[in-house]
């Protein structure tokens, strides 16, 4: 994913430390007013401490001036003037740090040096030096030991044994040597030339002291035998003992801990001889100094006898020449080319250049430039050009190398850069404030920057022009002119929009939109600007809905994402937003309301051509959001999160912003520090990046993903399937790569395809894969079930890469299902083997989730998948797979999850309710008759009950229940006995018991209105009704759909339940147009009832393309229907249709089904002319064509005449809407026959006129099939766009 590759956090300001903790080295220096521990391998930093930490927000604006580390205990202090804090590593992770202690001087002397050695601290001030000791306690304290007055030290230093403390001032040529014990001065140490350093031996049994002056030489002082507190000068080594070359930089040298060696030489082991080398001289008692060149070879001396008392015979030697060893050249101070580069301002903002190659970080008081180094790696890909002071809105361009900026006074917009040419200046109008100044990519000619007024003075936009163009001339000169004066977007009402912002362009070549406006009432506008009419012109808008709007931002696939407040008020709500908006989509992409308090600070986006990456930052973290691929099952949304850059375990620092940059980098900003993500060197090979794994997620599927397959099946090429099936067993049974198949075997019908492939041809397949010239055995390469039982053995055995497990297992089934299509296909019909998937899908999906624990679980098929039953004509099947799933043991919560009784046939209707009445009385050990008698009553079996209530002993009620079911319920009297019993237990919330005793009591309505509003399962009142009226047409049943499923189909959005239930209706001409039809527009045209709220249209589903293209030819009634289509509208949802394809990576079922739709084919009624209002003339000799897509009332294609079923009276079809485009010769004008409403089409007439009726249409089906009707060619420019 992303991993930090750089960090700038300014230089140091203190001396650097070298630290060993948790196996990893680190420098330690002090920025600003902070603390950094930077990593000594990778170059990033590790962590940020802050004195406001310690000290609360007092602190936060004090700069650290001094730092001291104690390697022994890993306790780090850091000194502003008057404070002093102290961190070690948390006992709870030892990769974190708190704080330890706090120390607060008086303010009269400001600290200059800092030294700290096992418990104990030597500090010098102004006024001297001072020495303090540490209580370690539970709560730990420094204890004033003595102070001492003394010029002002810049260096301190205590010994580890406690005895000695040494400093140094700068006024004086020597180092005083002060006794910790007895608080006074006992020796000073004279030196030719000046101190650079000096520091302890780290020992506690002697205090021996290296000083380091300005030639490099070393210097060891060790006390004498009688007097332990006088040192005296015992080796010298220079700085030429080392062996390198005179060019070399080399650094000071080094006295090498023998601690941090042994840990370096215990981590590397026996892999790097030269660290065991030194691990062993210093086992021999012998101390070690090192050298170390700016290109990190490394050059050791060991001196011996130092230990030695009295210490004589010291012996210096070469132990290792310079060679390479990274391991200990981080030991040496941070080499200039390695210090950090950075500012120690806060960061407010970043304004980067329109290609992203450059950066202006936007700070307290000014500011500084940064930009895409070509020549450096990735760590250190940012280099710092220019600093400014003074204003805050600037525009940087030219990878960084310009500046522009405007000055508030007087209002004027300059532009600056880096190489000679002079600044320009342009003037601007006066009382011009500016709240933004952007940048657009150079134009042929000129470059343009765009200023955009504050809100106050209503957002104004104007327009400068450097002429020429930045990209043509970067070398100037330039000349700087107001092109365009402030003026308002022609916004509807002159409103002034809530906000105004650029749209992205750093990775579109020739953005066709510049501008993006957001309304106050949400409504997005896009912009560009007229060079001819010298306007701003809207290319298109979305209307959000979102109001108060607070954060914006447009990518340059103009994906807008809008912030505003949730409606609980304390949270943030995100909308992602696609320009491109028909009637099938109102652009929103996706919705997502974050944990209350979570405020969204900052917002960018990086686009690439096929797909866009959101961050999204708060106060501690940024959130990437990326679009993921769409499935066909599960309900995701449409973008995700794909990784989670978290700074909490870094900085306690806020961010302020964070941006995309060229080439994949991410900068975030937090306090004055910033942080570059991207793709680290050194990456694993095969490693995903974020880019990676974003393309891949949105990229084509390959041919034997399950959600390929799955469509391949649904739309009928089950012979594809087949193919590719077969050419994935035999790629993983030659350990071959499965090469793709060509885009044209998606596109091919299915009629194209060879036969399906049996045991008399085998040879279908073996052109796919021909091994060594050879042929295997023919029912082996062919698809069998012996080839399909080979495959799933290998994929249980090892999956395939790129699926998870999800996947895993819906390809096993849809090669399973694929199998069963194969054997089974004469029986099983298309929407047949589409609930079969689905239903097979559905049972794996739950049983996933319920082994992994989850409560995720899914209570039923969609009404979809439902849908699909209904229109089966292999519903037997159907049924017998569905209690197959069951285990034979179905009750009803089982086909309540099928929906069973929705979609089959009325004849199967009471057997199925039977089983069903049967398995509930047996589900259970007790054998309750209560659990059934809901069913038997609604089947009209009152004995049936009555006898198992006899064999209910144990049930408190079986007298009182044999007792009443022995009475005649076809008497008044016992039928409102019945009807009592039931308002009784409604009283007592027994609501489907209730139900029964209103079915018992001949109350059918009762019984539904229940299970619909108390009980809240309409599928059982469906059953219910259906099978106590014994048909379709019942009025229970009526009831039930036009005011409860068809006004819940509308509030849901959901077109597939209104299909069904119109279709139930007798209105087969509404349940083909609500598939296609916005659903608030439909509900007016169509002028159903009981509508009263019209929910989210759930149009990204391509089944609804499918289940149009089997429904609008199936009879007369949807012939209408669809002719009720406007051809734009089909032509807008076929494209809809198309994109949801590529969304869920289907890309060459998109290509197919854009080449292979067809239209009605639009054609030209001749109307006639006429005449103008001046005219007294007659009319004209000429006809006027008019071109419209709809067919008349019966004009059907003679191939589709045979499969369509006659479902209405012919001479009674309702013109409803303006007729169709036909040829036709003007006619004389004639009184309009008078025709009947739609509602009265649908009511059953007489037998014998609706017979003869219907003979007398299908005559007329017939006369029109055998004309040989001219019609005009195909013209797209019918359908209007």
């Amino acid at each position: 994913m992303l991993d930090l590759v750089a960090s700038f956090t300014g230089p140091p300001a203190t001396q650097v430390y070298n630290l060993q903790h948790n196996d990893a080295s680190y420098y330690v220096y002090g920025a600003g007013a902070s603390v950094v521990l930077l990593n000594a391998q990778t170059g990033v930093v590790h962590k940020v401490l802050t004195l406001e930490d310690a000290f609360g927000p007092d602190a936060a604006a004090e700069n650290i001036i001094s730092l001291a580390v104690d390697p022994a205990r890993s306790l780090i202090a850091a000194a502003s003037a008057h404070r002093i804090a102290f961190w070690t590593p948390s006992k709870v992770d030892v990769k974190n740090w708190r704080v330890h202690s706090t120390l607060v001087l008086h303010k009269g002397a400001a600290v200059t040096a800092l030294h700290c050695a096992i418990n104990t601290l030597a500090v010098g001030n102004a006024a001297g030096l001072a020495y303090y000791a540490l209580e370690d306690s539970e709560l730990p304290s420094w204890t004033l030991k003595w102070k001492k007055s003394i010029p002002s030290p810049t260096r301190v230093a205590a010994s580890p044994n406690g005895l000695c403390v040494a400093s140094y001032s700068p006024r004086e040529q020597y180092i005083r040597i002060h006794s910790a014990p007895h608080a006074r001065q006992t020796q000073t140490l004279r030196h030719p030339i000046p101190v650079r350093d000096f520091a302890w031996r780290n020992s506690t049994t002697n205090h021996v002291l290296y000083t380091t002056t300005s030639d490099d030489t070393l210097r060891i002082y060790m006390p004498v035998l009688d007097s332990p507190f006088h040192l005296q000068l015992h080796e010298s080594v220079e700085a030429d003992s080392f062996l390198f070359e005179e060019k070399d930089l080399l650094s000071p040298i080094i006295a090498l801990d023998a601690s941090t060696v042994r840990q370096l030489a215990l981590k590397a082991g026996h892999s790097n001889k030269d660290l065991v080398k030194l691990d062993g001289t210093l086992e021999a008692g012998h101390d070690l100094f090192a050298r170390v060149s700016d290109d990190g070879r490394v050059s050791v001396i060991a001196i011996a006898n130092i230990d030695r008392k009295p210490p004589t015979l010291l012996k210096q030697y070469a132990i290792l020449k310079p060679t390479s060893i990274q391991a200990l050249a981080w030991l040496a101070p941070l080499p200039a080319s390695k210090l950090p580069q950075g500012d120690t301002r806060k960061a407010l903002r970043f304004v980067r250049t329109p290609a992203g190659h450059g950066v202006a970080v936007v700070r307290e008081g000014g500011g500084d430039v940064w930009r895409r180094s070509a020549s450096s790696s990735s760590r250190s890909s940012l280099e710092r050009t220019r600093s400014w002071t003074g204003p805050h809105i600037v525009a940087v361009m030219d990878s960084g190398r310009r500046l522009a900026a405007f000055h508030d006074s007087p209002p004027r917009i300059t532009l600056s850069g880096i190489d000679s040419e002079p600044d320009l200046v342009q003037p601007l109008p006066e009382g011009t404030q500016l709240s933004q100044l952007v940048a657009l990519l150079s134009a042929p000619g000129y470059t343009s920057l765009i200023g955009i007024t504050t809100p106050e003075q209503g957002n104004q936009i104007l327009q400068v022009r450097i002429t020429p163009s930045l990209k043509d001339a970067p070398g100037g000169p330039h000349t700087l002119a107001l092109h365009a004066p402030p003026m308002r977007l022609p916004l509807p009402d002159r409103a002034a929009p809530r906000i105004v912002l650029p749209v992205d362009p750093m990775v579109a070549e020739n953005p066709s939109d510049v501008l993006l406006s957001v309304a106050e009432n949400g409504d997005l506008a896009f912009w560009t600007y007229s060079s001819t009419s010298g306007e701003w012109r809207s290319t298109s808008g979305v209307k959000t809905g979102r109001e108060g709007v607070r954060l914006a931002r447009c990518s340059s696939m103009r994906k807008t994402v809008l912030v505003a407040p949730a409606q609980n008020g304390n949270s943030d709500e995100l909308t992602i937003w696609d320009s491109k908006v028909s009637e099938f989509s109102y652009g929103l992409e996706f919705r997502g309301v974050f944990d209350e308090g979570e405020l969204i600070n900052d917002l960018d986006w990086t686009s690439n051509a096929s797909s866009s990456i959101l961050a999204v930052g708060f106060a501690r973290k940024i959130v990437l959001l990326a679009p993921q691929r769409m499935t066909y099952f599960e309900q995701e949304p449409a973008w995700h999160i794909v990784h989670t850059i978290d700074i909490s375990q870094i900085t306690p620092y806020s961010i302020a912003d964070s941006i995309w940059l060229a080439g994949r980098g991410f900068l975030v900003a937090a306090g004055p520090h910033m942080y570059l993500y991207g793709e680290a060197e050194g990456d694993q090979a095969g490693k995903e990046s974020l880019f990676d794994v974003v393309a891949r997620e949105n990229a084509p599927l390959d041919d034997y993903h399950p959600q390929m397959l799955l469509q391949c099946l649904l739309w009928g090429k089950v012979e594809l399937v087949k193919t590719i099936i077969t050419r994935l067993a035999l790629a993983l049974e030659t350990g071959e790569e499965y090469l793709r198949l060509q885009v044209e075997e998606f596109v091919r019908s299915e009629q194209d395809y060879a036969p399906p492939m049996t045991a008399t041809s085998p040879k279908q397949y073996s052109f796919l894969f021909k091994r060594n010239g050879s042929d295997d055995d023919d029912e082996q390469q062919g698809f069998s079930r012996a080839l399909v039982e080979r495959l799933l053995a290998r994929l249980s055995e090892t999956p395939l890469p790129r699926l998870s497990a999800n996947e895993h297992k819906h390809l096993i089934v849809s090669i399973q299902t694929a199998l069963e299509i194969e054997e089974q296909r004469r029986a099983l019909d298309e929407s047949g083997l589409r609930f079969l998937v689905s239903m097979r899908s559905f049972y794996i999906l739950n049983a996933r989730q319920q082994n992994a624990g989850s409560g995720n679980a899914r209570e039923r098929l969609r009404y979809r998948d439902m849908v699909w039953a209904f229109h089966s004509e292999s519903q037997e099947l159907l049924a017998g797979a569905a209690r197959d799933s069951c285990e034979g043991r179905m009750l009803w919560s089982d086909a309540k999850a099928v929906g069973m009784f929705l979609w089959l046939g009325s004849t199967q209707q009471k057997d199925q309710l039977e089983i069903i009445a049967k398995n509930e009385y047996m589900s259970g050990d007790a054998r309750d008759p209560t659990a059934c008698c809901l069913f038997y009553f609604a089947l009209g079996k009152v004995k049936l009950v009555h006898g198992l209530w006899k064999q209910a002993p144990w049930h408190k009620e079986q007298q009182v229940m044999l007792k009443f079911l022995s009475n005649d319920f076809t008497t008044e009297r016992w039928k409102t006995a019945a009807l009592k019993n039931a308002f009784a237990l409604m009283g007592k919330q027994r609501f489907e018991y209730a139900a029964a005793f209103f079915l018992l009591g001949g109350s059918l309505k009762d019984a539904v209105n229940v299970l619909v509003n108390q009980v809240g399962d309409f599928q059982l009142a469906v059953a219910v009704a259906r099978a106590h009226e014994g048909n379709d047409n019942g009025p229970a049943l009526r009831w039930i759909l036009s005011t409860v499923v068809v006004p819940m189909a509308f509030r849901e959005g959901n077109r597939w339940l209104g299909s069904w239930a119109f279709w139930m209706l007798r209105r087969r001409d509404l349940a083909v147009r609500i598939l296609i039809h916005p659903l608030d527009e439909f509900a007016k045209s169509a002028k159903v009832e009981n509508v009263t709220a019209v929910g989210d249209p759930h149009y990204d589903d391509p089944s609804l393309a499918l289940m149009f293209k089997q429904l609008k030819s199936k009879s007369l009634q949807t012939t209408v229907g669809s002719s009720e289509v406007a051809g734009q509208t089909e032509f807008n949802f076929i494209l809809h249709t198309a994109s949801v394809f590529k969304r869920m990576g289907c890309h060459v079922l998109a290509l197919q089904l854009v080449q292979t739709w067809n239209f009605d084919r639009p054609v030209v009624r001749l109307l006639p002319p006429q005449p103008s209002e001046n005219s007294t003339q007659g009319p004209a000799s000429t006809v006027t064509p008019r071109l419209n897509r709809s067919r008349s009332s019966f004009q059907i294609h003679p191939r589709r005449m045979a499969n369509i079923s006659i479902d209405m009276d012919i001479p009674s079809v309702p013109v409803t809407r303006n007729a169709s485009p036909i040829l036709e010769l003007p006619e004389p004008p004639q009184a309009p026959p008078t025709q009947p409403r739609p509602e009265e089409r649908e009511q059953p007439a007489p037998q014998a006129p609706e017979n003869a009726a219907r003979q007398a249409g299908l005559g007329t089906l017939m006369k029109t099939a055998k004309q040989d009707v001219q019609v005009a060619d195909f013209d797209m420019n019918a359908f209007g766009w």
